[in-house]
């Protein structure tokens, strides 16, 4: 069996969020930072996204590593392992012989030695490194196989990782999206771009499901020129950062009872600088990283995703594999202070904070609508003292698969109604009856309770009967009075109910009584869809007044 991630320090409920990481690099682990934050203010995972580096810390997630765990494994990894000898050689030899040129440069800058003297050193160092060599054999591999490094080490450190959280599990070479999610029953979804048309190809369950889950890993991991691309299916892959490094569109199609996703965001952690006093290369890194991060946010902005800013520090290179412990460290730490500074402030994780129970994350999600409850029995009321009646709207959150529950609840008397939830399997239910058949409304008696229910259905698009195509299930809304259903006011005898046995059947729902919880049905969808934009947006915009005042 998997082993899952370590819970949340208290027994609060958790808010079911989607994570979805921005590629980075070796700077990608301060994600690991962040997850531990996020379980600590009790935000619980249930699908993960990223390209690149995010893509494979949503994988060591999916399969059971918390925060401090994928901190713990890059520290034993041997980066040397993921790059191919004969090339590493070369590109290090390269690498020395450029630094030792730089110094030189640095040396001529603060001294004012004359440039005769820095370009003779200069023209030395690079006759004596026998550096030609190098240079012609990393020149003849990127002509030949397109890139210095091949992906095979990249992806043998992968599947050790996997092994070592899960043993029992064989050949996890040929482990495929759709064996992953029967595995792990998390949702991953890993970016990738075609090199030659510069598309972002999603590989899921849903759309990849027989596609080999590590090849597709390594493929969005494809740093361009660094890494060979990757051949699947009719594409020629490399790094799902160059398509869109923050992939939040991921999980926006995923439900129409969308819940929050999270996008966690790189950010370097330095004073702003003088482009005045830098060179063209400069300037042109920085529009392309510009460029990138003006995507992700429109992006986030467009898809409802919520920007958590992690800052890392400057002075770490996005390639630079060999990083000390400390390193790691202080990138994990840095990802665990920002995303705590983030959900400190963050309206979503005070409220979450509050939740007790599974109830409560809903009210959360679709809004406190007590007080519409509270105005259609008093609408549907006829003023008689000795009526008792008891409304509740229901819904799922999608990752409670196969149960409904009670986020909204009132009554015309003192005491409270009690909240419930019910599995979609106990048929005879009639809140259960409702959401599965998809029936615009229905009544029905409880002769325990001696009550008469009826229940409506709310779905996302049409409130319409008579449209078949009107979307998906989103709420029901159920009332119920102390009357039998022969006296019940709500009612109707149908005109040939003589002829029929099923009780049922006898009685029609009221046409007064049917307007007034359609017209409710409709206020009360229109405001649970709005609940979550409004609250989408509403974070995005704190996050951009704060941003704006620094």
């Amino acid at each position: 069996m998997l082993q899952t991630n370590e819970n949340p320090s208290n027994n609060k409920a958790t808010m079911d969020c989607y994570a979805v990481f921005e590629g980075g690099g070796i700077k990608g682990i301060a994600f690991a930072g962040a997850i531990t934050s996020a379980t600590k203010n009790n935000i619980h995972f249930i699908g993960y996204g990223g390209a690149s580096a995010g893509a494979v810390i949503a994988f060591l997630a999916t399969i059971g590593y918390s925060g401090s765990e994928i901190k713990d494994a890059v520290k034993e990894i041997n980066f040397e392992n993921i790059l191919e000898k004969s090339s590493n050689t070369n590109t290090k030899h390269i690498t020395k012989t450029v630094d030792i040129i730089k110094n030189a440069l640095s040396l001529k800058k603060e001294s004012k030695i004359s440039k005769g003297i820095v370009y003779s050193s200069i023209a030395s160092i690079f006759l004596t490194s026998k550096l030609y060599t190098p240079i012609i054999d990393v020149l003849k591999k990127v002509n030949s196989k397109k890139g210095i490094h091949n992906t095979s080490g990249l992806k043998k450190e992968l599947i050790k990782l996997f092994l070592k959280k899960n043993p029992e599990y064989s050949n996890p070479e040929e482990m495929t999206f759709s064996d992953h999610y029967r595995f792990t029953k998390i949702d991953l979804k890993i970016l990738a771009t075609d090199l030659e048309t510069g598309s972002a190809i999603e590989f899921s369950v849903k759309k990849t499901p027989n596609e080999f889950l590590f090849d597709c890993l390594v493929a969005s991991c494809s740093y361009p020129v660094f890494f060979e691309p990757s051949y699947i299916k009719n594409y020629t892959l490399v790094d799902g950062g160059l398509s869109c490094n923050l992939p939040t569109y991921l999980f926006h199609n995923t439900t129409d009872n969308k819940i929050p996703i999270y996008a966690f965001d790189l950010q370097l952690d330095s004073p702003p600088v003088n482009l005045n006093n830098k060179n063209l290369m400069h300037h042109i890194s920085s529009l392309v990283h510009s460029s990138l991060d003006a995507s992700n946010t429109i992006i986030s902005q467009v898809v409802g995703g919520i920007s958590v800013p992690i800052k890392v520090p400057k002075n770490i290179d996005t390639l630079k594999f060999s990083l000390g412990k400390e390193k790691i460290d202080d990138l994990y730490t840095s990802g665990y202070d920002s995303a705590e500074l983030f959900f400190k402030d963050n309206i979503l994780s005070k409220l979450t904070h509050k939740a007790k129970t599974k109830h409560d994350v809903a009210k959360i999600l679709y809004g406190d609508l007590d007080f519409l409850l509270s105005l259609l029995i008093n609408d549907i009321d006829n003023d008689d003292p000795d009526n008792e009646i008891k409304a509740w709207i229901y819904c799922n959150l999608n990752h409670e698969h196969g149960k409904i529950l009670t986020f909204a609840k009132d009554s015309n008397k003192s005491i409270e109604p009690s909240d419930y939830k019910f599995s979609l399997d106990e048929y005879s239910n009639d809140c259960v009856e409702t959401w599965n058949s998809g029936l615009s409304m229905l009544w029905g008696y409880d002769s325990v309770e001696q009550k008469t229910r009826i229940c409506v259905s709310i779905k996302t698009s049409s409130l319409n009967p008579s449209n078949k195509d009107n979307g998906k299930q989103l709420a029901v809304l159920c009332i119920s009075i102390n009357n039998f259903y022969d006296s019940c006011y709500w009612l109707t005898r149908n005109s040939h109910a003589e002829k029929i046995d099923d009780v049922k059947k006898k009685f029609d729902i009221a046409e007064d009584t049917a307007t007034i919880l359609l017209r409710y049905a409709y206020i009360i969808r229109n405001a649970m869809l709005g609940n979550l934009v409004l609250f989408q947006s509403s974070i995005g915009e704190r996050y951009d007044q704060k941003k704006n005042t620094q």
